[in-house]
C-alpha cells in the first residue's frame, strides 16, 4: 500500500488503494458519487458506475472524461440492480451501506450480479463513540447516514447472503499527511496485539469472496 498524496483526506486514499488492489477485470461501482473511486479503478479496469442522483452522475462522468473508454455511467437503485446474474467480476460498495434504508437488499443484489467478490467499506461508529464520547466527528454526523454501522452490523448483514469467505479489518487512522507514518506504526502494533477492528479503527473494510 502506497502513502497517500492527498493532504485533505489521506485516509480516503488509503482505503481507495486497498479497494483498487482487490479489483478484478470488470467492476461495478455502487454509489459512485463524484467519480473519485471510478477514476482510480478505470486506470486498469472496465468500470460500470452508478448512483441515484442524475446530477452526481453528470459530475462523475465529467470528472472521468479522460477515462471514457473504460467507464460507463448508469442511474440505478442499489436494491434493484439492472444487470444480469454474475455479469461483473467485482462489486464495490465504498461508503454506501450506511446511506441505505435496506442494506441487506443491496448486498443481496451485489451477490447476485458479482462473480468473484464484493468490496465494502463503511464508517465504524464504535470507534467514534469510544474516542469522541461527547461529540461525533463530522464524517459520522452526515445527515444522509441512515445506519450507525460497526463490525457487528456488517457481520449481521452478511449473514443474509451466501459466500465462500470474508475478511473484515479496519483501515488506517485519519491523520494529517506528516503523521501518516505514525498510523502505520499504530496499525502494526494493533495487528501484533490481535486487537479487533471494532474498537480501534475509524473505518471497517471487508472483502467478500463468492
Amino acid at each position: 500500500m502506497h502513502l497517500p498524496t492527498s493532504i485533505t483526506n489521506p485516509a480516503f486514499n488509503m482505503r481507495t488503494n486497498w479497494a483498487v488492489s482487490k479489483a478484478e477485470k470488470v467492476c461495478l461501482e455502487i454509489g459512485c458519487n463524484k467519480g473519485m473511486m471510478t477514476e482510480r479503478l478505470a486506470q486498469n479496469h472496465y468500470v460500470v458506475a452508478g448512483d441515484l442522483d442524475p446530477q452526481i452522475l453528470k459530475t462523475a462522468k465529467k470528472n472521468t472524461a479522460h477515462r471514457r473508454q473504460n467507464t460507463d455511467f448508469i442511474r440505478f437503485n442499489a436494491a434493484n440492480l439492472p444487470f444480469r446474474d454474475k455479469s461483473v467480476d467485482s462489486v464495490f460498495m465504498i461508503d454506501v451501506l450506511e446511506h441505505l434504508e435496506n442494506p441487506v437488499d443491496a448486498l443481496k443484489q451485489a451477490e447476485r450480479v458479482a462473480m468473484k467478490k464484493i468490496l465494502i467499506d463503511l464508517p465504524n461508529y464504535d470507534f467514534a463513540t469510544t474516542l469522541y464520547p461527547n461529540m461525533l466527528p463530522e464524517h459520522f454526523n452526515e445527515p444522509s447516514h441512515k445506519q450507525r454501522t460497526n463490525a457487528r452490523t456488517l457481520e449481521s448483514w452478511l449473514g443474509n447472503i451466501t459466500f465462500l469467505k470474508k475478511t473484515i479489518h479496519g483501515s488506517y487512522f485519519p491523520m494529517p499527511l506528516p503523521l501518516v507514518a505514525v498510523s502505520y506504526l499504530l496499525e502494526a502494533f494493533f495487528k501484533a496485539g490481535h486487537v479487533k477492528p471494532k474498537r480501534y479503527h475509524f473505518q471497517i473494510s471487508c472483502e467478500v469472496l463468492l
